[in-house]
């Protein structure tokens, strides 16, 4: 089976780097820092929507100005700053076990992705990480990397609404996991496959469904 696994929120835990690194960009601007809290809901959405809505901009050149600056903290500081989840190598492993293809399909840039990969020694499990190149969508990410293999049926697992449209459009079963930093209330109106409260419910779905073809 093809699985796609999102990463932050469903991988790992990136509210320390992220936030700083929004917070960092504000400074940047001349802006004041938020609070942690406050940011929270930033992490999943693609960099331009989250500053033009952090910046109060609709200005292209303003947004791209930001995304520059938190892109370039991420590659270097950011990405360091994430922790796994306690139980996202035991997952991945018995996954990788039982036969099935993992990539990572993202929405932060393909260059602090495989920061992140290589720092968490995904690459042992994964067979790829996808994240965005030239502004393109989390659809197109998924997209490509269904094109490297023939291996179906294909799964998209994520914490945000952008998961579940993206494994919908692509073709793919979708499970949303409710412990990232999606509201529920998102997770459930994008009406995923299946959906789980905890890591270990993700092998438990995988199971059941490979248990159905």
């Amino acid at each position: 089976m093809f699985i796609a696994f999102d990463l932050d929120g469903t991988l790992a835990d990136p509210s320390e780097g992220v936030t700083n690194g929004i917070n960092h960009t504000l400074k940047q601007f001349g802006k004041p820092e938020r609070p942690r809290k406050d940011l929270l809901k930033y992490i999943g959405p693609p960099t331009e929507w989250i500053f033009a809505d952090v910046l109060q901009t609709a200005d292209p050149l303003q947004i791209e100005a930001a995304r520059a600056v938190f892109t370039d903290f991420y590659k270097i500081h950011g990405y360091r700053q994430n922790m796994l989840y306690p139980d996202s190598l035991k997952i991945i492993g018995a996954l990788t076990s039982q036969g099935h293809y993992l990539v990572v399909v993202t929405s932060k840039s393909d260059s602090g992705a495989k920061a992140a990969a290589r720092h968490f020694q995904l690459y042992r499990y994964f067979k790829n990480v996808f994240g965005r190149v030239n502004d393109c969508s989390k659809i197109d990410s998924l997209n490509l990397a269904l094109s490297t293999t023939e291996i179906r049926p294909a799964v998209m697992i994520g914490d945000r609404k952008y998961d579940i449209e993206a494994g919908k459009a692509c073709g793919c079963m979708t499970i949303g996991v409710t412990y990232g930093f999606g509201a529920e209330d998102e997770l459930r109106q994008s009406s995923p496959d299946y959906i789980t409260d905890t890591q270990e419910g993700i092998l438990n779905v995988i199971q059941h469904m490979a248990q159905s073809l």
